[in-house]
């Protein structure tokens, strides 16, 4: 699947059709995601937080504007291997100089060792190639005592509305990928990878095996999507008395 592809086609009407396909909730999910940021950790610092599959920009321009309100000075950078999806995001955010632009995979981030205090990704987890080697990934770039978050749909919901959520997942995105977007083969794949992609549990056993530490997650709006966090711990220093 060239999803790179889908998503340089879908770049242009990409924000319309979140509001459209998402009810406007992404943008509560993208604001809860960036309320639960560790602020207070950086008061007296500048923290460089990875907006990993930045897609758009919202998660940028949401972050950029708290972190004014709270007179934080931060750096972002926004990364995605989308060219067509970055320049849309440039275009969002071109009066923020506070931010770097990084055309890459979130497999191969091309950043050195423990770079970056904040790892974030919004509904992107889902679409990269080597899920495995994603976090890994992540886990490298990190500082240790860094964070991680990850905003991404969840196969389960609540089973009250299940019946409801189930096929409107399966053919009510690509039927209104097709009316609004005239692509639903691109919102086919949206159903897709949203039910091939594992629970909260899985996914949380996943990031506890690259290597994370003080895993959790909090589900949204009856399940339909979930925030994940993590820490990267820090290296024992400490001597051994004999």
């Amino acid at each position: 699947m060239d999803t790179q592809g889908i998503f340089d086609r879908v770049a242009p009407y990409y924000d319309k059709m979140n509001d459209i396909l998402s009810l406007g909730l992404h943008h509560r999910w993208k604001r809860t995601l960036v309320e639960s940021l560790p602020w207070g950790q950086y008061k007296d610092q500048v923290p460089v937080v990875l907006d990993c599959a930045c897609g758009t920009g919202d998660l940028g321009q949401l972050i950029l504007s708290k972190a004014q309100s709270l007179e934080q000075r931060i750096c972002v950078m926004g990364l995605d291997p989308s060219p067509c999806m970055l320049a849309q995001a440039r275009m969002k955010l071109q009066d923020a100089g506070q931010v770097c632009w990084i055309e890459a995979c979130a497999e191969h981030i091309p950043l050195p060792e423990e770079a970056v205090d904040i790892y974030l990704i919004g509904f992107g987890l889902r679409n990269v190639e080597n899920r495995k080697q994603a976090l890994q990934e992540a886990l490298r770039v990190v500082k240790p005592g860094g964070t991680f978050f990850c905003l991404e749909f969840t196969p389960e919901v609540h089973p009250g509305v299940n019946w409801a959520y189930q096929p409107y997942r399966r053919y009510g995105l690509p039927f209104l990928g097709r009316l609004f977007a005239k692509d639903p083969e691109s919102y086919e794949y949206l159903a897709q990878s949203i039910a091939a992609f594992p629970s909260p549990v899985l996914l949380s056993m996943e990031l506890s095996q690259a290597g994370w530490s003080d895993i959790d997650y909090k589900t949204l709006d009856l399940g339909i999507a979930a925030i994940h966090t993590g820490t990267k711990q820090h290296e024992n220093t400490g001597s051994t008395e004999t």
